[in-house]
């Protein structure tokens, strides 16, 4: 519970990265009206999810979660993550992913064949969010401030 408590108190204070605000250094070639399209792909390639974020909010800030949970989840130092735009909801049940419940209205997914890390679903009151790994991101050059 502590890990998490640590994820969730991270998805509360870092705002910035997580309640999609205007960019304050906007590419002039891009549209606000326009989508960026990502594809999010584990190794195996069994897992594959194509999202499209507002122009208007790129880049955005990076997330990077340190608490225990993130680090033996992505077996590194930290987890690197942003949220789904909430317009596009996304149905694990589409996926071949195994999700376990690391706390109570948390559950990370993994690809079943590579075992990557591939989105977390928080479900919580007031909170119902898909976080997804931006390393599994096709790309992130102008789209994440790092």
């Amino acid at each position: 519970e502590e890990g998490i408590s640590a994820f969730i108190l991270f998805l509360r204070i870092d705002h910035q990265a997580f309640s999609y605000p205007q960019a304050t250094a906007q590419d002039p070639n891009r549209s606000s009206n326009m989508t960026t399209t990502i594809t999010s792909t584990c190794a195996c390639r069994n897992f594959s999810l194509t999202v499209d974020f507002p122009n208007s909010i790129l880049p955005m800030n990076r997330a990077l979660c340190l608490c225990d949970n993130c680090r033996r989840v992505s077996g590194s130092c930290g987890w690197s993550s942003l949220l789904v735009p909430p317009t596009q909801a996304i149905d694990p049940s589409k996926f071949q992913t195994t999700a376990y419940e690391s706390s109570k209205g948390v559950s990370r997914h993994h690809c079943t064949t590579c075992g990557a890390h591939t989105f977390t679903m928080v479900q919580r009151p007031q909170m119902n969010v898909c976080v997804l790994n931006t390393g599994l991101w096709d790309r992130t050059e102008g789209l994440i401030n790092w």
